[in-house]
């Protein structure tokens, strides 16, 4: 399973009044109550998924964005592997360039 965990909660007016929900929608556009209920509900999602005997979950990296509120694959990898037994877990696109400390790497 592959999950991009969009903005559900997103007003589609407020996305057209920016040239582009992937680059430029604010972050003021956030709400973090819904956002709280929307990752739990993802998350919920994807255990789901590997309960259910799915191979692997495969989750990316998008910097809150209209179509993609993952802006750490790693955090809800790790998040998942706590939650998870049989499944295979497979991180995306973890742009290491965006991180701070380049000892982490």
């Amino acid at each position: 399973m592959f999950h991009l965990m969009p903005c559900a909660a997103l007003n589609m007016k407020e996305r057209d009044r920016h040239p582009s929900a992937r680059v430029t929608l604010p972050n003021s556009l956030y709400e973090p109550k819904v956002g709280h209920e929307v990752y739990n509900r993802y998350l919920d999602e994807l255990e789901l998924a590997a309960e259910m005997g799915l191979d692997g979950v495969a989750v990316n990296e998008h910097h809150q964005n209209a179509y993609g509120l993952m802006p750490s694959p790693v955090v809800v990898a790790s998040s998942l592997a706590r939650r998870t037994e049989h499944c295979k877990l497979a991180i995306l696109g973890n742009a290491y360039a965006l991180h701070e400390y380049p000892l982490t790497r």
